[in-house]
């Protein structure tokens, strides 16, 4: 039988109300843009209900999202953060995301 807490706590991972996608770009072929693209094709089709808050200081709109600066600037609804940035910016975004209350993070990084 599996516990309602746990089933709870894990939810921002399997079913997110928003998720930051930290190195979202526009440039095919990079991490952060293959995992844009795949939550955007995922809403398109109906797989993925929540909002997709693409993430980078380079950028003002990726596909027709905005694209947000900074996690400072995520609205309240983020629950998950994907981090797709080189290995030494991760521990200050983690901070922003402990900070900014984001419950989920997925690292996908290198370097």
């Amino acid at each position: 039988m599996k516990s309602p807490k746990i089933v709870e706590e894990l939810k921002p991972f399997f079913e997110p109300n928003a998720v930051a996608i930290i190195g979202a770009t526009n440039k095919k072929g990079k991490v952060g843009n293959v995992i844009f693209e795949n939550f955007k094709r995922n809403k398109e089709q109906g797989i993925f209900k929540g909002n997709i808050y693409p993430v980078n200081p380079k950028l003002n709109e990726i596909e027709g999202y905005r694209v947000y600066n900074s996690v400072k600037e995520l609205p309240d609804d983020t629950d998950l953060a994907v981090i797709a940035i080189p290995a030494p910016f991760v521990p200050n975004t983690m901070r922003e995301i402990a900070e900014k209350g984001i419950k989920a993070v997925i690292i996908i990084t290198g370097g």
